[in-house]
């Protein structure tokens, strides 16, 4: 079992009028987005950057991965690849 400490993270968004159907039920492409937006602000406040760079090589990991701009593919180890990038590798 995993000891590490995991601390909450929080984003707050304002739901946009094209977000929501007619019932005011959010759309599932707004969900989609709304995750996007919470994983970027995820890793900027870890201090990764976004800019295009050398990835490495890789083929695929959990639920998302990290597409190396030179190669089109996947980097192999999204996880350590981040902590590169990050400034402060601690908070991913």
């Amino acid at each position: 079992m995993d000891t590490t400490e995991m601390t909450a993270f929080t984003v707050t968004l304002t739901p946009r009028r094209p977000d929501t159907d007619f019932n005011g039920h959010v759309t599932a492409i707004a969900y989609h987005d709304w995750a996007d937006q919470a994983r970027v602000a995820y890793l900027r406040r870890a201090g990764v950057t976004f800019v295009q760079g050398d990835f490495g090589t890789g083929k695929t990991w959990r639920a998302w991965g990290l597409l190396d701009h030179k190669t089109r593919r996947l980097t192999e180890d999204q996880h350590n690849t981040l902590s590169e990038l990050a400034t402060d590798p601690g908070r991913l």
